[in-house]
């Protein structure tokens, strides 16, 4: 979530293309401060251009915050989501 936070605060201020990268959220196995962490990551995220995923089921998660799988081109690879559409 940091990594993410920190690449949109310079997004906005250089207006660079952002590609963000998920390893996986843990959901319900954890509590506290770790729900808020996890809650901005999935907000942040929807405005990167494209999202790398370390395996299917990260991706599918990305997809059910608003992300569209990359039809695996050569640019995204095969596991990558975007939220602004496959360039």
């Amino acid at each position: 979530m940091r990594a993410n936070l920190a690449a949109w605060l310079l997004v906005r201020r250089t207006n660079i293309p952002w590609v963000a990268h998920v390893h996986g959220w843990l959901g319900s196995t954890h509590a506290g401060r770790w729900i808020l962490y996890e809650g901005i990551d999935r907000q942040l995220i929807r405005r990167a251009n494209l999202v790398i995923v370390g395996s299917d089921a990260t991706r599918k998660e990305v997809e059910a915050a608003g992300g569209e799988k990359c039809g695996g081109c050569a640019q995204c690879g095969p596991v990558a989501v975007s939220f602004t559409g496959c360039r």
